[in-house]
C-alpha cells in the first residue's frame, strides 16, 4: 500500500490527478521533495507543483527550486559533453546513436524535465579501436575496467560510455533474438533537432529501454524515472505500425511480452499514459506490486544497499530472468565480474581461484564491519522481490 507521500508524488506526475494536496503538512511536502530525488524525478515533480505553490512551505519550495537549478546545470553539462562527443564522431564519419539520456528525454512532454546522468552512445563494433583512438586523441582518459558491452572515457565534468553492444541483452534464445533485432543499430536513427543528435529509430529505442529496464530491475532495482521513460515513449508511439509489425512479435518470442504489458499498464494507472489494447488484461494487483517495488527501491536501488545487493541473488545481471536459484546467481555473478574487475587475470589465469577466495573473505570481513550489504538481509529482500518478478515470466517459453 502506498503512503500519502508516495501518492502525492505520483499525483504531481499525473495530469488531472484528483489527489487533495491540501491534506499535506509541511513535513509531508518535504518528504515528497526528498522522494522525488530518490526516484530521480525532481524536475517533473516541481513542474507538477505549479498549481499548488500556495500550499507548499517557503523553505521547502526554496530548497526544491535550488535543487532543480542544480539538476538543470548538470543537464546542461551533459548536453555540452554530448555535443563535443558528436563533433568528434561526425568529424571522423563514425556512425552512432545516443542511448537513453537525451534519446529518452525526446519522448517527454518537456524534454528538459528529464534528469540526465552521463552520455551513453552506441557505435559499430568493428569501429571500436578507431573510435577509442579518436577519443584518446581528443584528450579523454580511458578507464581500465573492461565491461562486457562498453568502455568508459572521462574528462572533468564529462563521462562517456561507449557501447559496442546494447546493455542488458539476455542469454539464450532471447539474447539471439534481440541481438539480431539490434544488429547495426548504430545505423538506424532519425536526426533529432534542438539538440542535434542521432536518435535511435523508435523500434530500436523500444528494445534499448526495455532491456535496460529489465537489466536494472533484476539488479539493484529501478525507480520512477525508468517508468517515466517507458510511459512517455508509449504515450507518443503506441499507435506506430512497428508495434504490431515487428516489436510485439519480438516480445512474445523472447519471453518479454508480459513484462512490457505490466509496465505499460502500471504507467497507465499511476502516470496517466496510454494503455494499448495488448496491455489491458494485466491485473491491477500486479501493477500495485510493481509500483510499491519501485518506491522501495529508488533510482538504481539508492534507497537501501541491502535491497540493491539482493540483485546478485535474483538474477545473473538480469540476463537469465529469475530462473536460477539464489546461491547459483550469487556465485555466477561473482565469477562474471572477475575479469572485469581484475583484467590481469586474463593473462595470469592461475591466480583466478586465489583472487576468487580472497574476494569472498574480503566481502565477509567488510560485511561484519558494516561496509558491505548483509547477506542475511539481502536474502530476505531477494525473496520479497522475487515474489513480484517471477510473475513477469521473463525469458521463459522463448522461440527460436
Amino acid at each position: 500500500m502506498l503512503s500519502p507521500t508516495q501518492e502525492a508524488l505520483l499525483a504531481l506526475l499525473k495530469p488531472n490527478s484528483e489527489f487533495d494536496f491540501s491534506t499535506l503538512s509541511a513535513e509531508d511536502w518535504e518528504a515528497v521533495r526528498k522522494e522525488s530525488i530518490s526516484q530521480a524525478v525532481p524536475l517533473l515533480a516541481i513542474e507538477g507543483t505549479l498549481n499548488h505553490t500556495h500550499l507548499i512551505p517557503n523553505d521547502v519550495s526554496t530548497a526544491w527550486f535550488n535543487l532543480s537549478m542544480q539538476y538543470l546545470v548538470k543537464n546542461s553539462q551533459v548536453l555540452s559533453a554530448q555535443n563535443k562527443l558528436i563533433k568528434i564522431l561526425e568529424d571522423n564519419n563514425f556512425p552512432y546513436i545516443i542511448l537513453k539520456g537525451l534519446a529518452s528525454a525526446s519522448y517527454y512532454p518537456d524534454p528538459t524535465k528529464r534528469v540526465l546522468g552521463d552520455v551513453d552512445f552506441l557505435i559499430l563494433p568493428e569501429q571500436q579501436p578507431l573510435v577509442e583512438e579518436a577519443l584518446i586523441n581528443a584528450g579523454y582518459k580511458k578507464e581500465l575496467d573492461e565491461h562486457i558491452c562498453h568502455r568508459v572515457f572521462k574528462k572533468p565534468h564529462e563521462h562517456l560510455e561507449m557501447h559496442f553492444e546494447v546493455a542488458g541483452i539476455p542469454n539464450g534464445n532471447a539474447g539471439t533474438l534481440f541481438r539480431n533485432y539490434l544488429k547495426n543499430a548504430a545505423l538506424k536513427y532519425t536526426n533529432n533537432k534542438n539538440p542535434n543528435f542521432n536518435n535511435p529509430l523508435p523500434q530500436i529505442h523500444a528494445a534499448i529501454i526495455l532491456l535496460h529496464t529489465i537489466h536494472h530491475l533484476l539488479g539493484e532495482g529501478i525507480g520512477l524515472r525508468h517508468l517515466c521513460d517507458w510511459a512517455y515513449f508509449i504515450e507518443k508511439t503506441h499507435t506506430y505500425p512497428f508495434w504490431q509489425e515487428e516489436f510485439l512479435p519480438l516480445l512474445k518470442k523472447s519471453g518479454t511480452f508480459k513484462f512490457a504489458c505490466v509496465i505499460t499498464k502500471t504507467a497507465h494507472i499511476y502516470l496517466g499514459t496510454a494503455c494499448p489494447e495488448w496491455a489491458k488484461d494485466i491485473e491491477q494487483n500486479l501493477c500495485e506490486q510493481v509500483i510499491e517495488d519501485l518506491f522501495s527501491s529508488g533510482n538504481f536501488g539508492k534507497k537501501d544497499s541491502n535491497r540493491a545487493g539482493a540483485g546478485r541473488m535474483i538474477s545473473l545481471n538480469g540476463k537469465n530472468g529469475t530462473k536460477n536459484n539464489k546461491f547459483k546467481n550469487q556465485i555466477l555473478t561473482l565469477c562474471g565480474s572477475m575479469y572485469y574487475l581484475y583484467p590481469f587475470l586474463r593473462k595470469w589465469k592461475i591466480l583466478y581461484p586465489f583472487v576468487f577466495v580472497w574476494r569472498i573473505i574480503r566481502y565477509l570481513i567488510l560485511m561484519l564491519f558494516g561496509k558491505r550489504p548483509s547477506l542475511i538481509k539481502a536474502n530476505a529482500y531477494a525473496n520479497e522481490r522475487l515474489a513480484v518478478y517471477k510473475q513477469f515470466e521473463l525469458y521463459e517459453n522463448t522461440e527460436e
